[in-house]
């Protein structure tokens, strides 16, 4: 597998230091596989639960809008 085929890394998330105040820290890996699909996992972690849940509902309605084929119009 080449370097181009993988990429990983680190995110911080912040709402700049608003009312809410919440931080989470995103670990990413992501891999394209010979047959051009893309697989890997996020992790995100924070100190309350809230953004973590909110962020990971975010990404998997993201990924099944993806998934699923173009509707006919």
């Amino acid at each position: 597998m080449s370097g181009a085929d993988r990429i990983v890394g680190n995110g911080w998330l912040g709402n700049g230091g608003g009312c809410i105040g919440e931080d989470a820290l995103a670990n990413v890996c992501l891999e394209k596989a010979p047959n051009k699909k893309v697989t890997g996992h996020i992790r995100i972690r924070s100190k309350t639960q809230g953004i973590a849940l909110s962020l990971g509902d975010k990404i998997t309605v993201s990924q099944k809008a993806e998934a699923q084929p173009a509707q006919a119009a």
